[in-house]
């Protein structure tokens, strides 16, 4: 459980510094990659490529979720006090 936890937070440093629209990319590489070598006869090489876009999006979910986590931490932090006028009231 600890080394889940410890492999959980080196995950999360690493992929906090890459741009949520890099591992879209990625993805879209990956398949177009796989696609291209199918369609020039290297089957073998394309279904190698093609697996990568599995991980990969797992990976920017992984990120997407962390991300989503500390801004409602932030947010639960920092709340603005309701005004008079939010409420209804007079």
């Amino acid at each position: 459980m600890k080394k889940e936890k410890e492999f959980k937070h080196m995950l999360e440093k690493k992929t906090d510094k890459i741009p949520a629209k890099a591992f879209l990319c990625a993805v879209g590489v990956c398949a177009a990659t796989a696609v291209t070598m199918k369609c020039m006869h290297r089957k073998n090489a394309g279904m190698m490529v093609g697996h990568f876009i599995a991980p990969i999006m797992l990976l920017g979910l992984l990120h997407k979720v962390e991300k989503q986590e500390r801004m409602m931490k932030l947010h639960k932090f920092h709340k603005r006090p309701k005004r008079q006028s939010d409420c209804g009231c007079r």
